[in-house]
């Protein structure tokens, strides 16, 4: 193996055997136990334990659910990116949410996180970050980069901060820490905590930031029309693809931002739809996977 080699990391619950397997050029398996912790956590022991020389990034086995693309193509797009000077490539899934919402934040008030807003708000004062009301290159859910092994130390470094700081308040007993360590309000699952939603916006958090300080180069997969049709169907697709392209240019357009606001206020407000868009970004694994039985099953009797 090429040790200097972009690797990405496909994490895989089993039963705590480690063994990687070489699916295709740099994409691994990477096994975890189950209870192993958050996305982050893999993100550490990978780190400590594998110790990767060159470029590489862990990703969710259910990239290929969540993704309008293919986890090849986004491999082969953030190692064409990283071969020309790029620190981080990196894709939002979450298509559908990005168009909707103004940025991570706002979208976990929205969605049910409820008090996740007293939490950045905490983060911005206590270290004195600028957000972005409307963040355009940097909104992003999932974690799904591949970055270099600089970027990586000082990432580690930027997100240990923050999580201390909240561990802090946890400790203190403040209002900040009892939200952060109570339950997130995840539908699918309530004892969840806050912190692995916490986590998954600080990358947006950390990109805004290295902006300001002009660290790093970032490169962002941007998804056309056709990846917003294949997640949400032709109709839907348009109009969230159109929206998002509303949201890009009303930085600079005041009448854009109106017309952005009011059309996604109108889907809001439409709950069936609203809560249907959200479910189409995120898929539900278990019922999917319905699919290989169904179209097994009709190949046995076709």
């Amino acid at each position: 193996m090429n040790h200097n080699q972009v690797l990405l990391y496909i994490a895989k619950p089993n039963n705590g055997q480690h063994k990687e397997t070489y699916k295709h050029n740099g994409i691994v398996d990477y096994p975890y136990t189950n209870g192993a912790g958050t996305e982050y956590e893999l993100f550490k022991k990978i780190n400590q334990e594998e110790n990767p020389i060159g470029p590489w990034g862990l990703v969710s086995s259910k990239f290929n659910l969540k993704s309008s693309i293919e986890i090849n193509e986004f491999y082969k797009f953030a190692t064409e990116k990283l071969a020309k000077g790029t620190d981080c490539a990196f894709i939002n899934p979450m298509i559908l949410n990005e168009s909707l919402f103004s940025n991570v934040w706002e979208q976990g008030v929205i969605v049910g996180h409820k008090g996740i807003d007293q939490i950045i708000n905490f983060l911005i004062k206590k270290n004195n970050f600028k957000i972005k009301t409307i963040s355009k290159r940097d909104f992003s859910f999932c974690n799904y980069f591949i970055a270099s092994k600089k970027f990586w130390g000082h990432y580690f470094c930027f997100i240990d901060t923050l999580l201390s700081q909240l561990d802090d308040q946890v400790k203190l007993g403040s209002d900040v820490g009892r939200i952060y360590s109570g339950s997130a309000g995840y539908h699918k699952n309530q004892n969840m905590s806050m912190k692995p939603f916490v986590v998954e916006r600080l990358l947006s958090l950390f990109i805004t930031a290295c902006e300001h300080q002009n660290k790093f180069n970032f490169s962002k997969f941007e998804q056309l029309e056709e990846h917003y049709i294949k997640k949400a169907g032709l109709h839907y697709g348009n109009l969230l693809y159109n929206l998002k392209r509303a949201k890009d240019m009303s930085h600079s357009n005041e009448k854009t931002l109106e017309l952005w606001n009011s059309v996604r206020f109108e889907i809001m407000k439409n709950q069936s739809i609203f809560h249907g868009l959200l479910h189409l970004d995120d898929p539900d694994y278990k019922l999917i996977k319905n699919s290989s039985a169904l179209k097994m099953h009709l190949g046995n009797i076709g």
